[in-house]
C-alpha cells in the first residue's frame, strides 16, 4: 500500500486519507560499504506538519538494532503504548551478518513478486541467508513460506514442499517463537495439506497474537475461517487486513472470493472491479470475474473478462484467439472446453496434473463422474484448493451428491452451514 506512493506528487493529507492514517513516516536509507544511514521524519498527515526528525548511522551488521531504535523513537514521539510482545520483539535484536541480511532482503523482494520464479528465487536467497547465519530466524520463517507458496500454486508437489516448509518453520520457532512466516507456514500446512482444522486455527491465532499489525496474518486467518464456513469471523479478519494494507491486490481479491462463497455475487463483482481500479495492472481478478460470469450463464461477459486476464498476464494473442474461437463455435460449453484444454496443455508443459482444476471444469460441464474421479485423485494427493469444497459455489453442481458429502466427511470438515446452499 505504501510503495505506490514512491515518487508521488500527491499532497500528504490526500495520501493520509487514502490510507486512513493520522501520521506518516518518511525518510531515506543510504548504504555505503559496511555502513548504513537512516534518516526518518515523522509527519502529522492531516495538517501536513513536521513533528520529529532524526538521523542514525550504524554498521550494517546492526541494522535490526537500528530499525528497532528508530521504531522506539517514533513510538515515544507519538506516545504509542507498546504491548509486552512488541517490547520483547524490540529487545531481541542481535547483530547480523551483512551478507545474510542482504540475501534475506533480496528474498523478500523476490517473494513479493508472487510468481513461480519469484518464490523459487526467494527460497534460494533465504537458503543462502541461513547458510551464512544459521540462527537467522526471519530467514527460516520466510523460507518456510516460500515452500508453502510453491506448493499452493502447484509449482512443487505437496509431498516435497510441505515437509521442507515444516522443517524451516520449526527451526525458526526454536530461535524466536514470534516469527510471523513460521507460524503462517505451519498454519497453512495444517490447513491446506493435513486438513487438521483445529491445529491450523491455533497456529493462525498465534500468528495474529504475535503480529497484530500484520495484514498477512489477518488475511490468511480470514481465508481459513471462510473455508470453515464462519462468515462473521472471516469478515472481521479480512476487514482488519484491509485496514492495515488497503491497496494490497491479493487481500482485496481474497475479499472478493469470500463474498462469492457468501453467495453475494453482485458484491463479488463489485469488489473485483474495485481491486482493478486500485491496481489496474493486476490480472487475477479478471480471471475470477470470468468464473463468476460463466457460472451465471453470462458468457459474453465471461469471455471479455478472460480476454483481459490473458492480455494482462502476457499470454499472447494466440491464447486470446483460441478463447474467442472456442466460444464462437460452441458458446458456453466452448468456454469451459477451452479452459479444459488450457489445463491439459499446462499438464503437458509442466508434468504436473492440476487435479482440482480439472475436477472444477468437469463439474461445470456436467460430467459428474469424471469430476469425481479427479476429486478423488486430488484427495489422495492432498492437492491445494480442496479446502474450498465446503463453501465455494464452484462445487454446487456436486454438492448434494452422496459422494461429495462423503468427501467432506473424510476431510473432517465441520458441519455444513446455510451459505453453502446453491
Amino acid at each position: 500500500s505504501v510503495m505506490r506512493y514512491k515518487g508521488t506528487m500527491k499532497p500528504l493529507p490526500e495520501i493520509a486519507r487514502e490510507l486512513n492514517v493520522d501520521a506518516i513516516v518518511e525518510g531515506t536509507v543510504q548504504h555505503s560499504g559496511s555502513r548504513v544511514r537512516i534518516t526518518a521524519n515523522l509527519l502529522d498527515a492531516p495538517g501536513d506538519r513536521h513533528l520529529w526528525a532524526q538521523t542514525y548511522e550504524r554498521d550494517l551488521g546492526n541494522v535490526l538494532s537500528l530499525q528497532d531504535e528508530v521504531a522506539r523513537a517514533i513510538a515515544m514521539q507519538i506516545k504509542i503504548k507498546l504491548t509486552p510482545q512488541e517490547n520483547a520483539q524490540l529487545a531481541q535484536s542481535r547483530p547480523l551478518n551483512p551478507e545474510a541480511y542482504e540475501a534475506y532482503v533480496r528474498g523478500r523482494y523476490e517473494f513479493n513478486h508472487w510468481s513461480r520464479q519469484g518464490f523459487s528465487r526467494a527460497a534460494e536467497y533465504f537458503k543462502k541467508a541461513v547458510e551464512v547465519d544459521p540462527d537467522y530466524a526471519l530467514a527460516y520463517g520466510w523460507l518456510a513460506m516460500s515452500y508453502i507458496e510453491l506448493a499452493y500454486y502447484e509449482y512443487l508437489p505437496p509431498g516435497q514442499a510441505y515437509p521442507r516448509a515444516r522443517e524451516a518453520a520449526s527451526k525458526a520457532l526454536e530461535i524466536d517463537s514470534g516469527v510471523l512466516g513460521a507460524h503462517l507456514a505451519l498454519a497453512w500446512a495444517r490447513f491446506d495439506f493435513d486438513w487438521d482444522w483445529n491445529a491450523a486455527e491455533r497456529e493462525f491465532q498465534e500468528a495474529v497474537v504475535a503480529n497484530p499489525g500484520s495484514s498477512m496474518a489477518h488475511w490468511l486467518y480470514g481465508a481459513y475461517l471462510d473455508s470453515m464456513g464462519r462468515e462473521d469471523e472471516a469478515r472481521s479478519q479480512i476487514h482488519r487486513a484491509l485496514e492495515l494494507d488497503p491497496f494490497n491486490p491479493y487481500v482485496n481479491t481474497t475479499f472478493g472470493e469470500m463474498l462469492e462463497t457468501w453467495r453475494r455475487f453482485d458484491d463479488t463483482l463489485q469488489q473485483y472491479r474495485k481491486t482493478l481500479d486500485r491496481v489496474p495492472e493486476f490480472p487475477w481478478p479478471y480471471h475470477l470475474m470470468a468464473g463468476v460470469y460463466a457460472r451465471q450463464g453470462r458468457y459474453d461477459e465471461a469471455v471479455a473478462a478472460e480476454r483481459q486476464y490473458l492480455i494482462l498476464s502476457g499470454q499472447g494473442p494466440l491464447a486470446v484467439q483460441s478463447l474467442q474461437k472456442a466460444y464462437a463455435s460452441s458458446g458456453g460449453k466452448g468456454y469451459w472446453n477451452w479452459r479444459l484444454h488450457r489445463l491439459r496443455e499446462r499438464t503437458r508443459q509442466t508434468g504436473k496434473v492440476p487435479s482440482v482444476g480439472l475436477a472444477l471444469v468437469y463439474a461445470q460441464l456436467g460430467e459428474k463422474e469424471t469430476a469425481f474421479e479427479w476429486l478423488e485423485k486430488a484427495y489422495v494427493e492432498h492437492a491445494a484448493g480442496l479446502t474450498t469444497l465446503k463453501v465455494h459455489p464452484t462445487w454446487d453442481p456436486l454438492r448434494h451428491e452422496p459422494r461429495f458429502q462423503d468427501l467432506l466427511h473424510r476431510m473432517n470438515f465441520p458441519p455444513q452451514t446455510d451459505n453453502t446452499k446453491p
